[in-house]
């Protein structure tokens, strides 16, 4: 029950950040965040990763829904096996996080991203708290497929 509700628990979060996003001012950004180390900002991206896709949204829609559906059918069957907790809070937080950029594409024809870090080589990548949860997910993914076969 725990993983169901991490996963339903980051939509949820993800989508209310980007509801209130999307409420703001466009003149309310950029906004600087924990000391400067954030930067709050408005982008829309209709493609997937880097904009790429974006002048294709039914493909990148269609892509991203075929890819949602294999994690989640995946984690939806090692939910019902013991074990593998790593595994399963990681693909927790995959799908939720796939599944909050994929509202996005659904509900607005383009996921809302909302942060970015003042570092010189990232700078011009802006994330939102779904990319940040299928990222912490693959790593817990991946840690907890290590750590199996050992």
């Amino acid at each position: 029950m725990f993983h169901i509700l991490l996963a339903v628990g980051s939509v949820l979060l993800d989508q209310r950040l980007k509801d209130g996003i999307e409420a703001q001012p466009a003149d309310t950004f950029p906004l600087s965040a924990a000391n400067d180390r954030i930067i709050l900002k408005r982008y829309h991206n209709p493609g997937i990763a880097l904009n790429v896709g974006a002048k294709h949204p039914g493909a990148v829609r269609a892509g991203t829904t075929g890819v949602f559906s294999f994690f989640l059918l995946y984690f939806l069957s090692l939910l019902r096996k013991p074990g593998r907790r790593l595994a399963k809070t990681g693909l927790a937080l995959i799908v939720g996080g796939s599944a909050s950029n994929l509202c996005d594409r659904f509900r607005r024809g383009y996921v809302v991203d909302y942060f970015s870090f003042p570092l010189r080589r990232i700078r011009h990548l802006v994330f939102n708290l779904g990319d940040l949860f299928l990222f912490i997910g693959s790593l817990v993914y991946a840690a907890g497929a290590l750590f199996s076969q050992r």
